[in-house]
């Protein structure tokens, strides 16, 4: 049985576990983190609805807020997939929608009874009633990415790649970075894609260092910590470069390289 795992950006990890859990129980589950370059990920992920048995929603009042998250939601219940929330966070707005249905709490974590709820409603969803007050098409200048629209750190940031420009899926932004050259470490955002790892440094800083590191070139990703310093990574290259960074949420970005690169 396929499933469909809808979510907001800040809810990766809920999205994460929900996705280990069914697939342990047997189910075959795609996520967004799955498109990959040179796919038109709007027209992917309405096929990814098409093809699905389930669509699974992790609801937060992220997610109830986001035109995007609604707009999938949108699209499954014209569909007429069965719908299956998964309640991690309370609050928000609530669609219509979700007010008939039977959410599995996991908003004490994912205890024996959140898990059973869940594959129970799994197994029981029926098919759903579309809502006319969903969007049927996500707001243009939402895209898939809020980290398209101005970040704070953009006013600092010297040179900036223009990833509108390519339509890159931009997975992770972390503008408290530090670019490492041998004793000299310079102040920078670290941006990853689905295509590259990116680093601009901001404007005060000595050198105006950018790098652009395509995923396909990654050999490994190394971690490690310097004294006092964020812990950092080493990403090693198949052209035989090697680069050193510092940054909070290591480990996201460590992981997330590796997931895609191939």
């Amino acid at each position: 049985m396929d499933v469909f795992i809808s979510y907001c950006r800040r809810d990766v990890d809920a999205a994460r576990q929900m996705a280990n859990l069914l697939l342990g129980a047997g189910y075959n589950v795609w996520v967004d983190w799955e498109l990959r370059a040179g796919q038109t990920w709007k027209a992917m992920i309405r096929e990814k609805i098409e093809n699905s048995d389930r669509f699974v929603c992790v609801v937060t009042p992220e997610m109830l807020d986001s035109p995007w998250c609604t707009w999938e939601l949108s699209v499954a219940t014209r569909m007429g997939k069965p719908v299956v929330p998964v309640l991690v966070r309370v609050g928000g707005r609530e669609h219509a929608v979700l007010r008939t249905i039977q959410f599995a709490d996991f908003t004490g974590g994912a205890t024996d009874a959140a898990v059973a709820s869940l594959l129970e409603g799994m197994a029981a969803a029926v098919s759903s009633v579309p809502d006319p007050g969903l969007p049927i098409e996500p707001p243009e200048s939402e895209l898939h990415q809020p980290y398209y629209r101005r970040h704070f750190s953009d006013a600092i940031i010297s040179q900036q790649f223009d990833l509108r420009a390519t339509g890159e899926l931009i997975l992770e932004k972390r503008s408290a970075s530090r670019l490492v050259l041998g004793f000299v470490q310079v102040g920078g955002r670290v941006t990853l894609t689905d295509q590259r790892l990116l680093f601009e440094a901001h404007s005060f800083n000595f050198k105006a260092e950018r790098v652009e590191i395509g995923l396909a070139d990654v050999l490994r990703v190394d971690s490690f910590t310097i004294g006092v310093l964020p812990p950092g990574f080493t990403v090693h290259t198949r052209s035989g470069r090697k680069f050193r960074f510092v940054s909070y949420g290591r480990n996201d970005l460590v992981e997330a390289i590796d997931r895609y690169r191939p």
